[in-house]
């Protein structure tokens, strides 16, 4: 559902460009999972940032403006992270923390 979120956001960011672009990068640093949604729309003003996962007014015509509020709620409830970096382009990134291995949870 977060992701579902994250690429739909970016989506709707990146088609106000004529050649908008959406990406999902995958990786693993240390003990977590990172996702990032990157698009070349307009990205975050970083005065926006402090405010951008709380539940306000959608700059969307059919937006709720809760769909961030409501992944980092999420997100946060799997001992995750979400967090966004101003533009140029959209930046949304999600950890989750992977498991132990069995024998480390043994140990």
């Amino acid at each position: 559902m977060v992701l579902r979120n994250l690429v739909s956001n970016a989506v709707d960011a990146a088609s106000e460009l004529p050649h908008g672009e959406v990406s999902v990068r995958v990786e693993r640093q240390r003990d977590e999972l990172v996702l990032s949604v990157l698009d070349n729309g307009p990205g975050v003003p970083p005065e926006e940032l402090p405010r951008l996962f709380d539940a306000r007014t959608s700059r969307k015509p059919q937006g709720m403006g809760i769909g961030l509020a409501i992944s980092r709620s999420i997100v946060q409830a799997h001992d995750g992270r979400l967090w966004a970096e101003p533009g140029p382009g959209g930046r949304f990134h999600l950890a989750l923390p992977l498991a132990q291995d069995q024998e480390e949870a043994r140990g």
